[in-house]
Protein backbone atom coordinates (compact mmCIF):
# COMPACT_ATOMS: atom_id res chain seq x y z
CA UNK A 1 0.00 0.00 0.00
CA UNK A 2 2.52 2.53 0.71
CA UNK A 3 4.14 1.64 -3.26
CA UNK A 4 1.14 1.98 -4.39
CA UNK A 5 1.06 5.43 -2.81
CA UNK A 6 3.81 6.68 -3.97
CA UNK A 7 3.39 5.11 -7.03
CA UNK A 8 0.36 7.17 -7.38
CA UNK A 9 2.12 10.61 -6.41
CA UNK A 10 4.70 9.99 -8.85
CA UNK A 11 1.91 10.13 -11.44
CA UNK A 12 0.22 13.10 -10.33
CA UNK A 13 3.48 15.19 -9.45
CA UNK A 14 5.97 15.27 -12.51
CA UNK A 15 9.11 16.59 -10.62
CA UNK A 16 8.75 13.96 -7.70
CA UNK A 17 9.78 10.88 -9.93
CA UNK A 18 13.39 12.62 -10.45
CA UNK A 19 13.56 14.30 -6.99
CA UNK A 20 13.63 11.06 -5.73
CA UNK A 21 16.32 9.64 -8.20
CA UNK A 22 18.48 12.51 -7.60
CA UNK A 23 18.09 12.02 -3.37
CA UNK A 24 18.87 7.91 -3.89
CA UNK A 25 22.03 9.08 -6.21
CA UNK A 26 23.15 11.56 -3.24
CA UNK A 27 22.21 8.61 -1.03
CA UNK A 28 24.63 6.69 -2.31
CA UNK A 29 27.12 8.90 -2.84
CA UNK A 30 26.89 9.12 0.98
CA UNK A 31 27.72 5.09 1.45
CA UNK A 32 23.97 5.05 2.66
CA UNK A 33 22.95 2.60 -0.30
CA UNK A 34 20.13 0.38 0.24
CA UNK A 35 18.02 3.19 2.24
CA UNK A 36 15.75 3.50 -0.57
CA UNK A 37 12.87 3.09 0.71
CA UNK A 38 13.57 5.97 3.68
CA UNK A 39 14.87 8.44 1.21
CA UNK A 40 11.06 8.21 -0.55
CA UNK A 41 9.55 9.39 2.81
CA UNK A 42 11.70 11.59 3.03
CA UNK A 43 11.25 13.21 -0.24
CA UNK A 44 7.32 12.81 -0.14
CA UNK A 45 6.84 15.58 2.60
CA UNK A 46 8.09 18.13 0.31
CA UNK A 47 5.48 17.59 -2.27
CA UNK A 48 2.68 15.94 0.36
CA UNK A 49 3.31 18.93 3.00
CA UNK A 50 5.25 21.97 1.77
CA UNK A 51 4.08 24.24 3.77
CA UNK A 52 5.95 26.99 4.42
CA UNK A 53 7.41 26.82 0.50
CA UNK A 54 4.99 25.68 -3.10
CA UNK A 55 5.17 22.56 -3.85
CA UNK A 56 8.82 21.62 -5.56
CA UNK A 57 8.43 22.12 -10.03
CA UNK A 58 11.66 20.74 -10.85
CA UNK A 59 13.75 17.29 -9.12
CA UNK A 60 16.75 19.98 -8.17
CA UNK A 61 14.06 21.85 -6.07
CA UNK A 62 12.92 18.45 -4.71
CA UNK A 63 16.30 17.60 -3.71
CA UNK A 64 16.86 21.24 -2.08
CA UNK A 65 13.91 20.94 0.08
CA UNK A 66 15.02 17.08 1.12
CA UNK A 67 18.66 18.14 2.63
CA UNK A 68 16.71 21.30 4.15
CA UNK A 69 14.23 18.60 6.29
CA UNK A 70 17.41 16.33 6.83
CA UNK A 71 19.30 19.16 8.85
CA UNK A 72 16.55 21.24 10.19
CA UNK A 73 14.11 19.35 11.11
CA UNK A 74 13.99 18.46 15.00
CA UNK A 75 14.74 14.87 14.83
CA UNK A 76 15.09 14.41 18.91
CA UNK A 77 11.78 16.51 19.33
CA UNK A 78 9.33 15.92 16.81
CA UNK A 79 8.73 12.32 14.47
CA UNK A 80 8.24 13.16 10.96
CA UNK A 81 4.66 11.96 10.50
CA UNK A 82 3.86 11.30 6.70
CA UNK A 83 0.37 11.36 5.53
CA UNK A 84 1.30 9.50 2.45
CA UNK A 85 -2.54 8.73 1.28
CA UNK A 86 -4.21 11.62 3.14
CA UNK A 87 -6.06 9.26 5.52
CA UNK A 88 -4.83 10.26 8.67
CA UNK A 89 -6.84 11.61 11.69
CA UNK A 90 -6.11 13.60 14.49
CA UNK A 91 -6.40 10.43 16.48
CA UNK A 92 -4.28 8.57 14.86
CA UNK A 93 -1.86 11.43 15.11
CA UNK A 94 -1.47 11.83 18.76
CA UNK A 95 -1.30 7.84 18.44
CA UNK A 96 2.14 8.17 16.67
CA UNK A 97 3.69 11.43 18.81
CA UNK A 98 2.76 8.70 21.89
CA UNK A 99 4.50 5.90 20.35
CA UNK A 100 8.11 8.24 19.22
CA UNK A 101 7.39 9.72 22.92
CA UNK A 102 7.40 5.91 24.53
CA UNK A 103 10.29 5.27 22.18
CA UNK A 104 12.62 8.20 23.12
CA UNK A 105 11.92 8.10 27.00
CA UNK A 106 13.18 4.31 26.53
CA UNK A 107 16.63 5.48 24.72
CA UNK A 108 16.66 8.41 27.12
CA UNK A 109 16.54 6.00 30.16
CA UNK A 110 19.51 3.86 28.71
CA UNK A 111 21.32 7.01 27.83
CA UNK A 112 21.90 6.88 24.47
CA UNK A 113 23.39 10.08 22.92
CA UNK A 114 22.33 9.43 19.51
CA UNK A 115 18.94 10.62 17.84
CA UNK A 116 17.07 8.29 15.63
CA UNK A 117 15.48 9.45 12.40
CA UNK A 118 12.38 8.71 13.58
CA UNK A 119 10.15 8.56 10.35
CA UNK A 120 6.19 7.03 10.93
CA UNK A 121 2.94 6.68 8.72
CA UNK A 122 -0.89 5.70 9.50
CA UNK A 123 0.44 2.12 7.81
CA UNK A 124 3.84 2.10 10.27
CA UNK A 125 2.90 3.23 13.25
CA UNK A 126 6.39 2.62 15.21
CA UNK A 127 8.65 2.86 12.53
CA UNK A 128 8.92 -0.98 12.60
CA UNK A 129 8.93 -1.65 8.93
CA UNK A 130 10.98 1.26 7.49
CA UNK A 131 14.58 0.81 7.16
CA UNK A 132 16.55 3.66 8.64
CA UNK A 133 20.07 4.97 8.91
CA UNK A 134 22.07 3.72 12.43
CA UNK A 135 20.74 6.16 14.95
CA UNK A 136 25.11 6.82 14.78
CA UNK A 137 25.04 7.82 11.69
CA UNK A 138 22.09 10.75 12.02
CA UNK A 139 24.10 13.89 13.07
CA UNK A 140 26.88 12.99 10.66
CA UNK A 141 24.22 12.47 7.44
CA UNK A 142 22.33 16.01 8.42
CA UNK A 143 26.03 17.48 8.62
CA UNK A 144 26.12 15.98 4.83
CA UNK A 145 22.99 17.48 3.75
CA UNK A 146 23.68 20.97 5.29
CA UNK A 147 26.81 21.00 3.16
CA UNK A 148 25.41 19.98 -0.13
CA UNK A 149 22.59 22.10 0.39
CA UNK A 150 25.48 24.91 0.95
CA UNK A 151 27.28 23.39 -2.47
CA UNK A 152 24.12 23.86 -4.55
CA UNK A 153 23.18 27.24 -3.25
CA UNK A 154 26.80 27.98 -4.52
CA UNK A 155 26.49 26.89 -7.53
CA UNK A 156 23.64 28.49 -8.56
CA UNK A 157 25.15 31.60 -7.44
CA UNK A 158 28.22 30.90 -9.14
CA UNK A 159 30.49 30.53 -6.66
CA UNK A 160 33.18 28.49 -6.77
CA UNK A 161 33.92 26.19 -4.07
CA UNK A 162 37.19 25.82 -2.08
CA UNK A 163 39.59 23.48 -4.60
CA UNK A 164 37.76 24.69 -7.64
CA UNK A 165 38.43 27.01 -10.54
CA UNK A 166 34.90 26.71 -11.60
CA UNK A 167 31.24 26.08 -10.08
CA UNK A 168 31.03 22.42 -9.95
CA UNK A 169 27.80 20.28 -8.91
CA UNK A 170 30.42 17.62 -7.76
CA UNK A 171 30.75 19.33 -4.89
CA UNK A 172 27.24 18.35 -4.09
CA UNK A 173 27.74 14.58 -4.15
CA UNK A 174 31.24 14.76 -2.51
CA UNK A 175 32.67 12.85 0.14
CA UNK A 176 35.66 13.14 2.55
CA UNK A 177 36.61 8.93 3.03
CA UNK A 178 39.10 10.16 6.19
CA UNK A 179 36.36 9.69 7.59
CA UNK A 180 36.25 6.22 7.59
CA UNK A 181 38.79 3.31 8.71
CA UNK A 182 38.94 0.88 6.07
CA UNK A 183 37.52 1.32 2.17
CA UNK A 184 36.67 -2.03 0.01
CA UNK A 185 36.43 -1.06 -3.80
CA UNK A 186 34.56 -3.61 -5.24
CA UNK A 187 35.02 -4.82 -8.63
CA UNK A 188 33.12 -3.23 -11.01
CA UNK A 189 29.91 -4.52 -13.47
CA UNK A 190 30.30 -5.38 -16.71
CA UNK A 191 30.41 -2.21 -18.81
CA UNK A 192 27.80 -1.79 -21.60
CA UNK A 193 30.47 -2.39 -24.17
CA UNK A 194 32.13 -5.29 -22.52
CA UNK A 195 32.80 -7.82 -25.32
CA UNK A 196 30.96 -10.79 -23.75
CA UNK A 197 31.21 -13.12 -26.93
CA UNK A 198 28.99 -12.42 -29.49
CA UNK A 199 29.70 -10.11 -32.35
CA UNK A 200 28.19 -6.26 -32.26
CA UNK A 201 25.82 -5.73 -34.82
CA UNK A 202 26.87 -3.13 -37.25
CA UNK A 203 24.43 -1.11 -39.75
CA UNK A 204 25.57 -3.80 -42.75
CA UNK A 205 24.33 -6.57 -40.66
CA UNK A 206 20.86 -4.64 -40.24
CA UNK A 207 20.81 -3.72 -43.99
CA UNK A 208 21.31 -7.91 -44.73
CA UNK A 209 18.49 -8.37 -41.95
CA UNK A 210 15.80 -6.36 -44.29
CA UNK A 211 16.73 -8.32 -46.76
CA UNK A 212 15.96 -11.56 -45.33
CA UNK A 213 19.71 -12.75 -44.74
CA UNK A 214 19.47 -15.46 -42.48
CA UNK A 215 23.26 -14.34 -41.48
CA UNK A 216 22.21 -10.74 -40.33
CA UNK A 217 19.32 -12.57 -38.06
CA UNK A 218 21.99 -14.92 -36.67
CA UNK A 219 24.52 -11.64 -35.69
CA UNK A 220 21.53 -10.08 -34.72
CA UNK A 221 20.44 -13.32 -32.12
CA UNK A 222 23.81 -13.42 -30.77
CA UNK A 223 23.85 -9.83 -29.77
CA UNK A 224 20.34 -10.04 -28.29
CA UNK A 225 22.34 -12.87 -26.53
CA UNK A 226 24.88 -11.11 -25.37
CA UNK A 227 22.91 -7.93 -23.97
CA UNK A 228 20.93 -10.39 -21.98
CA UNK A 229 23.77 -12.43 -20.75
CA UNK A 230 25.68 -8.93 -19.32
CA UNK A 231 22.29 -7.84 -17.85
CA UNK A 232 22.25 -11.23 -15.92
CA UNK A 233 26.17 -10.63 -14.56
CA UNK A 234 25.36 -6.79 -13.88
CA UNK A 235 22.71 -8.61 -11.97
CA UNK A 236 24.60 -11.08 -10.13
CA UNK A 237 27.83 -8.42 -9.53
CA UNK A 238 24.88 -6.20 -7.82
CA UNK A 239 23.77 -9.69 -5.54
CA UNK A 240 27.24 -10.41 -4.84
CA UNK A 241 27.92 -7.04 -3.20
CA UNK A 242 24.82 -6.80 -1.56
CA UNK A 243 25.29 -10.09 0.22
CA UNK A 244 28.98 -8.91 0.96
CA UNK A 245 27.98 -5.71 2.98
CA UNK A 246 24.61 -8.07 4.61
CA UNK A 247 27.60 -10.42 5.54
CA UNK A 248 29.91 -7.85 7.11
CA UNK A 249 26.87 -6.44 8.91
CA UNK A 250 25.99 -9.45 10.55
CA UNK A 251 29.58 -10.66 11.75
CA UNK A 252 30.76 -7.47 12.86
CA UNK A 253 28.02 -5.31 13.93
CA UNK A 254 29.38 -5.16 17.54
CA UNK A 255 32.15 -3.90 16.46
CA UNK A 256 32.24 -1.20 13.17
CA UNK A 257 29.52 -0.07 10.81
CA UNK A 258 29.41 -1.04 7.67
CA UNK A 259 27.98 1.50 4.64
CA UNK A 260 27.99 1.13 1.08
CA UNK A 261 27.71 3.30 -2.41
CA UNK A 262 26.18 0.88 -5.08
CA UNK A 263 27.20 3.47 -7.55
CA UNK A 264 30.60 3.78 -7.70
CA UNK A 265 31.14 0.17 -5.68
CA UNK A 266 32.58 0.96 -2.66
CA UNK A 267 32.22 -0.55 0.99
CA UNK A 268 33.39 1.80 3.92
CA UNK A 269 33.91 0.22 7.24
CA UNK A 270 34.31 2.48 10.57
CA UNK A 271 35.20 1.76 13.72
CA UNK A 272 33.29 2.07 16.94
CA UNK A 273 35.36 3.65 19.78
CA UNK A 274 33.29 1.95 22.54
CA UNK A 275 33.97 -1.14 21.11
CA UNK A 276 37.47 -1.13 21.76
CA UNK A 277 37.25 -0.31 25.54
CA UNK A 278 39.37 -2.91 27.33
CA UNK A 279 36.57 -5.16 29.19
CA UNK A 280 36.03 -8.82 31.09
CA UNK A 281 35.55 -11.45 28.57
CA UNK A 282 31.60 -12.29 27.51
CA UNK A 283 29.97 -14.83 25.38
CA UNK A 284 28.86 -11.97 22.85
CA UNK A 285 32.55 -11.70 22.08
CA UNK A 286 32.32 -15.19 20.09
CA UNK A 287 32.29 -14.27 16.75
CA UNK A 288 35.17 -10.87 17.03
CA UNK A 289 38.75 -11.95 17.47
CA UNK A 290 39.84 -10.37 20.62
CA UNK A 291 43.39 -9.93 21.86
CA UNK A 292 43.62 -10.80 25.78
CA UNK A 293 45.59 -8.31 28.13
CA UNK A 294 46.45 -10.09 31.55
CA UNK A 295 45.61 -8.26 34.62
CA UNK A 296 47.56 -8.45 38.30
CA UNK A 297 46.78 -11.83 40.62
CA UNK A 298 43.36 -12.43 41.16
CA UNK A 299 41.71 -10.06 38.30
CA UNK A 300 40.19 -11.12 35.13
CA UNK A 301 41.70 -10.54 32.01
CA UNK A 302 40.49 -8.07 29.71
CA UNK A 303 40.16 -8.02 26.30
CA UNK A 304 40.01 -5.73 23.39
CA UNK A 305 39.04 -6.40 19.24
CA UNK A 306 42.24 -7.28 16.80
CA UNK A 307 42.23 -4.79 14.30
CA UNK A 308 44.57 -6.71 12.38
CA UNK A 309 42.75 -9.90 12.93
CA UNK A 310 39.37 -8.15 12.09
CA UNK A 311 41.03 -6.46 9.08
CA UNK A 312 42.45 -9.77 7.66
CA UNK A 313 38.45 -10.85 8.16
CA UNK A 314 37.34 -8.51 5.89
CA UNK A 315 39.70 -8.88 3.11
CA UNK A 316 38.73 -12.61 3.19
CA UNK A 317 35.48 -12.09 2.65
CA UNK A 318 35.75 -10.00 0.35
CA UNK A 319 38.52 -11.98 -1.34
CA UNK A 320 37.22 -12.11 -5.34
CA UNK A 321 35.04 -9.63 -5.37
CA UNK A 322 37.10 -6.55 -4.15
CA UNK A 323 40.11 -4.70 -6.30
CA UNK A 324 41.57 -3.46 -3.17
CA UNK A 325 41.27 -3.34 0.55
CA UNK A 326 42.90 0.33 1.85
CA UNK A 327 43.24 1.13 5.45
CA UNK A 328 42.83 5.01 6.00
CA UNK A 329 45.55 6.76 7.78
CA UNK A 330 44.33 9.92 9.29
CA UNK A 331 45.51 13.07 8.71
CA UNK A 332 46.27 14.78 12.09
Amino acid sequence: RLRASLHAHALQQPAFAGAVRLCKRWAASQMLSGYDEFVEHLVAPAFLHPTPFEVPTSPQVGFCRFCWLLDSYDWQREPLIVDIDGKLTEEERLGLRSSFERRHEGTSQKGASTTDLWVVTRLDPHAMLLAAPPATVSAWLRRRARGALKAVGQRLLGVASAGSAQPDWRAVFHLDTSAFDLLLRLLPPPAEDQDLGAPAVTAADEDEDEDGSANGKSKKGKAAAAAAKRLAAQLVSQEAAERLVQGLRDQLSPVCLVLHDAQNQLVAIKWRPSAFFPQPQNVLMSGTPHTVIAQGPGEAPLCVPNVLCLTSDIASMAQGLALEANIVVSQV
